[in-house]
């Protein structure tokens, strides 16, 4: 009984420390804000271990998220699925470290299917964390769950060759290349497949912005189906067909797609400008 009730506090120090050190771990911009959700009850500094991007969802939300109901599910002892839920937030982000959340974490990919097969692409380098995060979100909103999937594969494969201006292209030549009906489709001479490789997938993005900029919009009829059939309206499309910086004005290349032109604007397309590698 004696050794027993000796080990306990010692089990409770070490789980301290373990906290602490995870806590250190976090985004220095926001470490005041995780600690002091933390520092509200054990059970939250818990999450530091157990689930850290639910503790930095709790500290950190994003605008439309009210806190409370998940924060009263963790201190309550409930399981953290239910919290996660409460938080909007999917499970399977329960593997990533402290260092991958950079800043409040917007909706991401959830699906059955994607689920499953995320766990398997997880960077090795908590380093590389937050921009993985970042295009695997932007890359299922901007194309679809598939492309998120593999262009998590091919950030840990090859992770110097992704940017997230010519991931702005790769998903746009994405989701073009499963859209047998628009204009811009029939410009794509090697469509997106989810086994191939980054190198062969940029070639095949920048021949496909190339032929966009040579190209004439065949009909006013067809102007309008390519302006309709991108999906995303409440988001702004990158100016990843890099023809419209040179084009100020918009010209014969606003016509491919006047939707794209009128919100390509806040996004950059610098880097998709410059020839792919090799």
């Amino acid at each position: 009984m004696t050794s027993h009730l000796l080990l306990a506090p010692r089990r409770e120090l070490v789980r301290s420390s373990l906290c602490e050190r995870r806590l250190r771990r976090y985004s220095s911009r926001f470490q005041s804000r995780v600690r002091a959700c933390a520092m509200r009850h054990p059970h939250l500094a818990d999450l530091a271990v157990s689930f850290p991007a639910l503790l930095f969802a709790l500290a950190v939300p994003r605008r439309t998220i009210d806190p409370q109901p998940a924060i009263a599910s963790v201190i309550a002892g409930r399981s953290l699925t239910i919290a996660a839920a409460l938080a909007a937030l999917p499970v399977w982000l329960r593997k990533l470290p402290p260092e991958a959340f950079i800043r409040p974490i917007d909706p991401r990919p959830n699906g059955e299917l994607f689920r499953r097969q995320i766990g398997n692409h997880l960077p090795r380098s908590p380093k590389l964390m937050p921009i993985w995060l970042q295009l695997v979100a932007e890359m299922a909103a901007l194309a679809h769950e598939p492309a998120a999937v593999w262009i998590a594969r091919e950030l840990v494969r090859v992770p110097k060759m992704v940017r997230r201006e010519r991931a702005h292209l790769l998903a746009l030549w994405i989701w073009f290349s499963g859209q047998p009906g628009c204009f811009a489709h029939g410009l794509i001479e090697r469509p997106w497949t989810p086994d191939i490789r980054l190198d062969a997938a940029l070639t095949a993005a920048f021949d496909w912005r190339r032929h966009v900029a040579a190209s004439q919009p065949r009909s006013t009829a067809g102007q309008r189906h390519v302006a309709r059939s991108w999906p995303h309206r409440r988001l702004r499309v990158p100016a990843a067909l890099g023809c419209f910086r040179s084009d100020r004005g918009g010209g014969r290349h606003a016509q491919l797609c006047p939707h794209l032109w009128r919100r390509h604007c806040s996004w950059s397309g610098a880097a998709v400008e410059r020839a792919p590698p090799g």
